[in-house]
């Protein structure tokens, strides 16, 4: 009986250490730190690589911020400068360039986002802008982990979550 009581005794001290341990925000030696990057990085390619193309296989690179993002806003490109470029983008009849999506709480914590440069379509004469067409963003979900409360070992949780954000622009009557 004796023993069983120790056993007894020694779950429930263990289960307030464990307690203590996932508390939020905090742990024994203070506040929680974030996990580094290459722990993040690793937690979401093991999710499912191919419900982020952004941040896994061959296409990591095409949502993370690489300095392609605009520092200040476009404008809608007008007539002779429309349509002309490289990329996509640039000569889209709905032409788009990104912005940062910036948010600290969530990896990756920036992320290159979609705008619509015109509010009609590069539709009319030498390329001049129609507004009987609108120019709209087109969304999609993405898989990014959200930060939560919890804190495990000295290191914030964090948790899987699916962010919806701007891809490109298109034309819709």
């Amino acid at each position: 009986m004796r023993s069983q009581q120790l056993v007894l005794l020694l779950a429930v001290l263990l289960g307030s250490c464990d307690a203590a341990w996932d508390s939020p925000g905090k742990h024994r030696g203070g506040a929680c730190a974030e996990p580094s990057d290459n722990k993040l990085r690793m937690q979401l390619r093991k999710l499912e690589p191919t419900i982020a193309p952004g941040f896994g296989g061959s296409g990591e690179s095409s949502l993370l911020v690489d300095g392609t993002e605009d520092v200040q806003r476009r404008s809608c490109p007008s007539g002779a400068t429309g349509g002309k470029g490289k990329d996509i983008k640039d000569r889209s009849v709905s032409p788009w360039s990104f912005t940062v999506n910036q948010d600290s709480s969530r990896y990756p914590r920036r992320i290159k986002e979609a705008y619509c440069l015109c509010d009609g379509c590069l539709l009319g004469h030498d390329g001049q802008e129609e507004r009987s067409v609108m120019s709209e963003p087109f969304f999609t979900s993405i898989l990014v982990l959200r930060r939560t409360k919890r804190c495990h070992h000295g290191r914030y949780v964090y948790k899987p979550d699916l962010e919806t954000i701007a891809l490109f622009c298109t034309c819709s009557a």
